[in-house]
């Protein structure tokens, strides 16, 4: 199981764990690596989810689970979660984070360090929670969203959860740090709420982080930003557009004049911004031959080197230069 995106196992599957961008939804997150992987390896389609929400203001890991890996995606999500962030005291939203404006401001005045961190034991163990209306739950087939949405009133009915830690890391009230360990399905927004409820003061989440699921760390995650360079680098399976020398690395590219890598052709038919040499179909097509064991390498169904041959001659032709 390979958490590197330019190696993913297409017959077994794969997990890609990803540092979520902030304001970034999960499915656009997990979207834009699926059309990552569709261009990369030349596919029409490709089976890919994630393995437990994040709320567009939290960041931090999300499993994305690749081909027959989907299958793993709720045992993925059952596994045990870690989070940290920032409450505020003495404020409240109808989302519980800053998702929506501040609707009600309370006095905060009596509550002490020693009694915020007293009051959060307590939340400590099993307990129901009621999920936040602003929530994917459903309720009569329809997600709470779409009611809270419209403005309509819904129950929602609470749910077993554990929280196996509940610390307090840094108080500078009305702001606190935490770190949180707890089960599936565990609103951390809703926690807050309801720690707010106990110090008789409302409180609202200003800042959420996922740092863990199960043994899954986000310090193994992908930036996105790094994501998208690698691929961007590396079009694997490319072929030189001069020559057609298969593109392995980026060692084998070519130079622009300002030194900088040109991904479209080799470095024997382009240097310094300039086209070295040229060939006839045939002769390259012999010689693009012996690498087909490299290039097999990047492809999902190896080839022989007949097959690659010919996959080159239909290739080819619409190169634009060729010695005649």
């Amino acid at each position: 199981m390979s958490n590197n995106p330019l190696e993913i196992d297409l017959e077994n599957g794969s997990v890609i764990l990803l540092d979520k961008p902030l304001r970034w939804t999960s499915f656009q997150a997990v979207n834009k690596l699926k059309w990552l992987i569709l261009r990369h390896y030349h596919l029409k389609k490709v089976k890919i989810g994630h393995a437990g929400t994040l709320d567009p203001l939290a960041t931090g890991l999300l499993i994305v689970c690749v081909g027959k890996y989907t299958k793993r995606i709720e045992v993925f999500q059952a596994k045990e979660k870690q989070y940290t962030g920032t409450m505020r005291l003495g404020a409240t939203t109808p989302c519980f984070d800053l998702e929506k404006p501040i609707d009600a401001i309370y006095d905060y005045s009596h509550v002490t360090e020693e009694l915020l961190r007293d009051t959060v034991k307590r939340f400590e163990g099993e307990q129901l929670q009621v999920p936040p209306t602003f929530s994917a739950v459903r309720v009569d087939g329809k997600r709470a969203f779409s009611y809270a949405r419209q403005g309509e009133d819904v129950k929602i009915l609470p749910k077993p959860i554990t929280i196996a830690s509940f610390e307090v890391t840094r108080v500078a009230l009305p702001d606190f740090d935490f770190r949180i360990t707890c089960s599936k399905g565990t609103y951390i927004r809703a926690l807050a709420r309801d720690l707010g409820q106990a110090l008789n003061c409302g409180a609202h989440l200003t800042a959420l982080r996922r740092t863990r699921i199960g043994d899954f760390s986000v310090e193994d995650a992908w930036q996105m930003e790094d994501l998208i360079s690698q691929f961007q680098v590396r079009k694997l399976p490319q072929f030189c557009q001069s020559c057609g020398m298969p593109l392995t690395k980026i060692e084998d590219c070519g130079t622009n004049a300002d030194g900088s890598t040109n991904v479209d052709y080799c470095q024997y038919c382009y240097k310094d911004g300039h086209f070295l040499q040229e060939c006839t179909m045939d002769e390259m097509i012999e010689y693009c031959a012996q690498f087909v064991d490299e290039v097999n390498k990047q492809m999902p169904k190896p080839m022989t080197k007949e097959e690659y041959k010919q996959m080159m001659r239909q290739y080819f032709p619409n190169l634009k230069r060729w010695k005649q």
